[in-house]
């Protein structure tokens, strides 16, 4: 069984793409904003991942092959608002979590979205999808 000690002792640093078991945590500077990763498993075993490697319970939804939610994990001792993004692998599907991920990543900046300053909402898009199909 796993514990969460891995995660917890990921260094803060500029940019981050680590692999944490079978989670791949993506850490983007200028949002200062963690993301949780499972791709390529089915909902019911990332549930379990999530169960195991962070302790925490996620919703279950039978409807879908991606989700995006919104966890509390600890960071440095204290709790932190993070992405936890599933798909089963199929690239719209990722990018469709994704942008629900970036959204609220600059929601919860202060930053809303508007047809006058969308570029941030491709960008940080562009980022995240990159740093979870890099390979």
């Amino acid at each position: 069984m796993k514990s969460n000690k891995s995660l917890n002792k990921i260094s803060w640093c500029p940019y981050i793409r680590k692999q944490c078991g079978d989670i791949l945590h993506i850490f983007d500077p200028s949002l200062s904003q963690n993301y949780f990763i499972v791709i390529g498993k089915p909902q019911r075993e990332v549930i379990e991942i999530a169960h195991k490697q962070l302790g925490i319970k996620l919703g279950f939804d039978k409807e879908c092959d991606g989700r995006f939610w919104i966890i509390n994990h600890k960071f440095k001792g204290r709790i932190t608002p993070t992405a936890f993004i599933w798909s089963e692998n199929k690239v719209a599907t990722i990018v469709h979590e994704c942008f629900h991920a970036v959204w609220w990543s600059l929601n919860r900046k202060g930053i809303l979205i508007t047809k006058d300053n969308d570029e941030a909402l491709a960008y940080h898009l562009e980022f995240l999808v990159k740093a979870i199909l890099e390979k």
